[in-house]
């Protein structure tokens, strides 16, 4: 809807057998990322698919990442970040790779972005490491993050003052940790 509450637009989409995730740019293009049955082939493949703000088709992509159905982030130059189980990328509008960066862990990294378009992730693996790279992928500072062991879940966001907020929960326990400003 408008912001008058006027219809604007809806699309039926038969590419995608589940959504994962969806993000807007700032020229309001819809980026999409979820799996795509294979019908006679067992199992399914990660999709990934961009529309215009009126509902069209313009990018429709199968297979960028590794299978696990990423979630996804759109920066200010409309590039995509989606993490899978083993680490993340970076992608232009189209789904070209940029940069892809893995990690050895057994669940999908939290991830965020900042206003100026630093990526933080925290991963597990013998601990939690939380890490802010640059826009070429490169780590600009890396942490350990103290008192938390065990964590299954972690979701993670960056308010607009860039405070950057994690959550996880292990064994009925949720912990919230906000980093102030993480320049």
């Amino acid at each position: 809807l408008s912001s008058a509450g006027k219809f604007i637009a809806a699309k039926t989409i038969n590419t995608i057998t589940y959504i994962n995730d969806f993000g807007i740019d700032r020229a309001d293009n819809i980026y999409l990322s979820g799996e795509k049955d294979q019908g006679e082939i067992p199992g399914t493949s990660n999709y990934y698919l961009k529309l215009d703000k009126s509902g069209r088709t313009l990018v429709s992509k199968l297979g960028a990442g590794d299978n696990s159905s990423p979630k996804l982030l759109v920066d200010t130059s409309a590039n995509i970040f989606m993490n899978y189980t083993s680490g993340f990328g970076k992608y232009t509008g189209d789904g070209t790779l940029i940069w892809k960066a893995n990690i050895d862990q057994h669940f999908r990294p939290a991830f965020a972005l900042d206003k100026y378009n630093y990526l933080y992730t925290v991963a597990k693996t013998s601990s939690l490491n939380f890490k802010k790279h640059n826009s070429n992928g490169q780590i600009v500072w890396q942490r350990t993050i103290p008192q938390i062991t065990g964590a299954i879940k972690i979701l993670m966001t960056v308010d607009e003052q860039n405070n950057v907020i994690i959550c996880s929960s292990y064994n009925m326990e949720t912990r919230i940790i906000k980093y102030p400003a993480c320049q």
